[in-house]
């Protein structure tokens, strides 16, 4: 019997976080199940043709990137038909301000 991968995108201009968000989602004891396939994207750039390629299960992305910052990479993976149900699990130590949050969870459907 073949068992797909779960694909998760992680979006992150830091190769070490993206290595241990990997790391920690391949990892775990807890997750093995799931088979995960970690797709990893440097830009919100690469990371909007990544999720067009693949249509991953989850996307896990920075704010702040160059090229495309993470507001747009998640406009921009919404405009798909894929990434409309698809949930976006943003990560950021930049913001943490109440109304980016708010603007975060009304106007993008991200989970914060």
């Amino acid at each position: 019997m073949i068992v797909s991968a779960t694909k998760i995108l992680v979006i992150e201009d830091d190769l070490y976080t993206r290595e241990m968000i990997e790391q920690v989602l391949t990892q775990d004891s807890t997750l093995g199940q799931l088979q995960i396939e970690v797709i990893q994207a440097g830009d919100g750039e690469e990371g909007v043709e990544l999720f067009r390629r693949h249509r991953p299960s989850l996307v896990v992305t920075d704010l702040l990137m160059p090229k495309l910052d993470g507001f747009l990479a998640i406009e921009q993976i919404r405009d798909e038909p894929a990434g409309k149900g698809c949930p976006i699990l943003v990560i950021s130590g930049v913001y943490r301000d109440p109304v980016i949050l708010d603007k975060l969870k009304q106007e993008y459907g991200v989970h914060v």
